[in-house]
């Protein structure tokens, strides 16, 4: 991580981060993020029609590193190069982030596919009401991240820390489980 390089390094690193459009305190890119948001949206339309559920067939979470090395994003060498020397203040809380929303949005659409597939359209939109303020919620906290947050996450709690006002979101954890497990 960034302690195992020297200064200059570092420094270089971040000015082309910056010049590549990635965050140059976290070291960390949004368009990641397009790889959620996309399914998100798709998702999000599942209720009003159903049919968008085969849009989302072969979804499923690809991590840092494997995304841009499949994108045309013109900085994804050093897109790629950042996030190996991010911080772990800023990397951690990332990958938390990110793997709770993969799962999540995985599982929502795998719930949502079963549910359709045997008529019961309704049920599938209603798991898609309940799983859907955790996945923005999720997706929301990883961009911040990318953004420079300090975040601390903690079992089932959220902590930003906003130079000492620290503001807690806390997610219903058992609603979250419960949607997982079914």
């Amino acid at each position: 991580m960034e302690g195992t390089m020297s200064g200059d390094a570092v420094a270089t690193i971040r000015a082309k981060a910056k010049a590549a459009n990635i965050n140059e305190k976290s070291l960390l890119a949004t368009d990641y993020l397009n790889h959620f948001n996309e399914a998100m949206m798709l998702l999000e339309l599942v209720p009003s029609m159903p049919d968008c559920i085969d849009d989302l067939t072969d979804w499923h979470p690809i991590g840092y590193a494997e995304h841009f090395r499949k994108s045309n994003f013109s900085g994804r060498d050093i897109a790629i190069a950042a996030y190996e020397l991010a911080s772990v203040e800023y990397r951690r809380p990332f990958d938390t982030m990110i793997d709770r929303l993969g799962i999540l949005l995985a599982a929502t659409i795998r719930g949502a596919r079963a549910l359709i597939a045997i008529g019961k359209p309704e049920s599938a939109a209603a798991m898609i009401d309940v799983a859907m303020p955790a996945i923005r919620c999720y997706q929301e906290t990883a961009g911040a991240i990318i953004n420079g947050a300090v975040v601390k996450v903690e079992d089932n709690a959220i902590v930003e820390d906003d130079n000492d006002e620290a503001n807690t979101n806390t997610l219903d954890q058992s609603a979250i489980d419960s949607l997982l497990n079914s």
